[in-house]
Order: structure tokens, then C-alpha cells, then sequence
């Protein structure tokens, strides 16, 4: 991307003079950004992938050391021959009053029987000013490919580009020891890197933020950890909280804790800029104490809902039955000004006994026995539909419906909608007899 403002211009003229990575620097890359390995093979006889020495090792035994280079090795029981890692290393250098975050690839390729080759690519690079403002150059990558060590197209220039979550990733690695700074970040507090915080994430912080730069000058180094590389937690909402600590000379050794602690402060509404309970001696065991309260109000609010809704729940239940004793109390009135006329005809041939379903709980059972839809799909309320059961010993056979305005014979069905042998028979039989259905319509 071609530099835009006056600090991209900067750093498009600064990267110019950068020098390349010297041999110290990519001793410490090839030491720390990579896993050394030897493979070893059942017989125990084992090789040193990095000078490819052949030595014998114990069954079992996980690591060791060459006894020809002095490497530190992963063993592994393997019959492969070849072997390829990568990983990075960050170098910090300061250059025309700007500090650098220079990220190495490391490429390390092994055989056996033969001594490792390692190459080294510049891919990523981090310029802060004294203002914290941050420009990145790079390598092209492939957005298509989410693998940090082969997304990066290594034969293409390191250019300006945008901002991208790639770029502090991979800046959380190894960071070289000899590393200089600028005189901004000694100004603010820098003086090493054994707290564990990213160097970039720190550099940019201590830059950028003046209360991140308080923290780690009162040697809040735990404090000032957890609200750099957490981006959610926000130090602006406790920093009233932090400038009692500071003021009394507390030294928070749990910060994840001690937040905790605040937010529960501020939950029970706790004076925050009291010292006798943000500064507390027992730091663990107020801690608890007040997440015991609160997780017991909580188990009992939570024991109060369930009670309200078993309350409603029964409450609807009883309004369901309610509704559903008067529903059917409804249809069952409906169903008989419809229907009522037509009770009691029956018929046989003396085998196969015909007659009108005469009430919705019938219709019901009809349905349940035949296994159709005859009560779910409420027949009993079509004000053009009779419905008769045909039965032999008193076991339904087959449901047949009839036309009231036509008295023919709508559909005849056994158990789930198919035919029986008796079929026939039945639809002979109700056709015969229709004449008794027309004589109660006519009624």
C-alpha cells in the first residue's frame, strides 16, 4: 500500500535503513522460535536431526541431549526421514526515534544424516511512535489460507498495510533479549521483558495509555497484564478502585481475583474509595466470602423463580382445563344439534353390524381403533358428514362416511386408511340401508 500521512512516510523512509538480522540474532531464532527433534526407530538406535549424530536411547524416553551438538531434543518413535517446522521470533530495535517490533519466520527443514537448514524471513514489522501510534509493514498474505506459518507470500516486498488480527498474533512469540528500545518507553517504565506480556501489546500501551504507564511504574506488573491483554476489561472503569490501591501501597498479586473482588464491591454497592475494603489483607478469603453470599442469593432467587413458574405453570394448566372442559362442552352441544336425529339407526346382515357414531368421545375411540384421523380432523362438526362404524362382535372393521345432502357414501376405510375382505360387503350393506338416514333428515 503507498504511504498516506506523514507518519507512514516516516516509516516508509525508516524501513530503508533497517539492517538485517545478524548471527546472534538468528542463533537466538533458531534456539527459541523452533522444536529440535530425533527420531529413533525400535532397535533404540537414534538420530539428531540437527547435526544428524546417531546415538542410542532408552525405550520410552521422550527427550534427551545430543551428545555430539549438545542440542536439546524431543525424541520420537518414528521411520520418517524428514522433518519441517516453523515459527517466530520478535527483535525490538529503535530507529529515527521509533521503536521497531521486527517478527522472524523461522524455517527449519530436517533429515536424517544430514545437519538442519534454517532460513529466515522478515514478515512482519511494528513501528510505534513516541505517541503509541502504530504502522504496520508486511509481507502479502493469502487470506484464503489460516495458517500462520504458510499464509505469507515470502518473495513479495514488505509494504504499509492495513491494520489485521494476523499481526499481533503472530507477535506473541519469543523476543530477543538484546532488543534495544527508545527512549520513550525507558521514560514510561520500560526497563525488560520478564513479566509476560507481549512486547508489542506492552510497547503500544505504555505509549499510548498514561494509566497502564502508572501500573507498571508502581510495579503493578499484574495488574497492568491483565488489562493489556484483555481487551474487554476496560482500566478506565477501575481506576478510581486502583488509585486507593496505589495511594496505600497495596500490591495486587491476583489481579483476575482482585477484579473480581471489585466487581463485587460494586455489586453489594460498597464504598469504592474506602481502603478497608478495596486494599483488603485477605484478599482470597473476602473474595469468597462475598461470592458465597451472592452464588447463595442466587441459588434462592433462582429457587424463588422456579416456584413462581411451577405457581404459573400449574395456574395454566388449570385455565387449560378449564378451557378445554368448556370447549368440549360446546362441541358437544354443536355436535348433537347437528347430529342428534340420526342416533340410534343401526343395521346388519347379520354378520357386519352398521351403526351412527353418537357422540364425540365415540369419534374418538373410532379414531384411536382405525388409527385415521376421523376425531382430529373433527368430522363430528361438518355439518355434511354422518359417520357410521362398521363392526363385527362388536370390533370395528371399517369407518364409513356419508353425504347428508346426497346419502352416498363418502369414503369407507379399515385400519389406517386401507381395505378390508369385508368392503364390499359394507359398502352393499350402507347403500341398502341409506333410506333410513333420509328418513330421519326428513324428520
Amino acid at each position: 500500500m503507498k504511504p498516506r500521512n506523514k507518519f507512514q512516510k516516516q516509516v516508509a523512509a525508516a524501513m530503508k535503513g533497517l539492517r538485517p538480522i545478524n548471527k546472534d540474532q538468528k542463533g537466538y531464532g533458531r534456539e527459541s522460535a523452533v522444536y529440535h527433534y530425533a527420531y529413533r526407530v525400535k532397535s533404540g538406535r537414534t538420530t539428531c536431526l540437527d547435526c544428524g549424530h546417531v546415538f542410542h536411547t532408552e525405550d520410552g524416553q521422550t527427550q534427551c541431549v545430543c551428545p555430539n551438538c549438545g542440542e536439546y531434543l524431543r525424541v520420537e518413535n518414528t521411520l520418517k526421514r524428514k522433518h519441517k517446522e516453523k515459527g517466530f521470533f520478535c527483535i525490538g530495535t529503535a530507529k529515527n526515534d521509533m521503536q521497531v517490533m521486527r517478527i522472524i519466520m523461522v524455517s527449519a527443514y530436517y533429515e536424517k544424516g544430514k545437519p538442519a537448514r534454517f532460513f529466515f524471513d522478515e514478515i512482519v514489522q511494528q513501528w510505534l511512535n513516541d505517541k503509541g501510534n502504530c504502522v504496520y509493514a508486511a509481507r502479502r498474505r493469502n487470506g484464503m489460507c489460516y495458517s500462520n506459518t504458510e499464509c505469507w507470500t515470502l518473495n513479495s516486498p514488505l509494504e504499509i498495510r492495513t491494520d489485521s488480527w494476523i499481526y499481533e498474533h503472530v507477535a506473541d512469540c519469543p523476543y530477543y533479549p538484546k532488543s534495544t528500545v527508545i527512549p520513550a518507553l525507558m521514560r514510561n517504565g520500560y526497563a525488560d521483558n520478564e513479566h509476560e506480556v507481549v512486547p508489542s501489546l506492552l510497547f503500544k500501551a505504555l505509549l499510548k495509555s498514561p494509566k497502564i504507564e502508572t501500573l507498571w511504574k508502581a510495579r503493578q506488573y499484574e495488574v497492568a497484564r491483565l488489562f493489556i491483554h484483555s481487551s474487554h476489561n476496560n482500566v478506565d472503569s477501575y481506576w478510581p478502585s486502583l488509585k486507593i490501591a496505589l495511594r496505600n501501597h497495596y500490591h495486587i498479586n491476583d489481579a483476575n481475583m482482585w477484579r473480581d473482588y471489585i466487581d463485587l464491591l460494586r455489586y453489594y454497592k460498597k464504598d469504592l474509595s474506602n481502603p478497608k475494603f478495596v486494599c483488603p489483607n485477605d484478599l482470597k478469603a473476602e473474595h469468597d466470602r462475598l461470592y458465597d453470599k451472592k452464588e447463595k442469593q442466587r441459588k434462592e432467587e433462582y429457587e424463588r423463580l422456579q416456584r413462581q413458574y411451577e405457581a404459573q405453570r400449574r395456574e395454566r394448566e388449570l385455565q387449560r382445563l378449564e378451557w378445554e372442559q368448556k370447549t368440549a362442552a360446546e362441541r358437544e352441544e354443536v355436535f348433537r344439534n347437528l347430529k342428534s336425529k340420526f342416533f340410534g339407526i343401526t343395521f346388519t346382515d347379520g354378520l357386519i353390524k352398521v351403526h351412527v357414531l353418537d357422540s364425540i368421545e365415540a369419534y374418538r375411540q373410532e379414531g384411536e381403533t382405525m388409527n385415521h384421523c376421523v376425531y382430529e380432523n373433527k368430522y363430528y362438526l361438518k355439518k355434511d358428514s354422518l359417520i357410521l362404524s362398521a363392526t363385527i362382535d362388536g370390533e370395528s372393521i371399517e369407518t364409513v362416511e356419508v353425504s347428508l345432502s346426497t346419502l352416498q357414501i363418502l369414503q369407507c376405510y379399515g385400519y389406517d386408511n386401507q381395505f378390508t375382505e369385508y368392503h364390499e360387503r359394507i359398502i352393499e350393506l350402507v347403500n341398502r340401508n341409506t333410506y333410513l338416514i333420509g328418513q330421519r333428515k326428513a324428520a
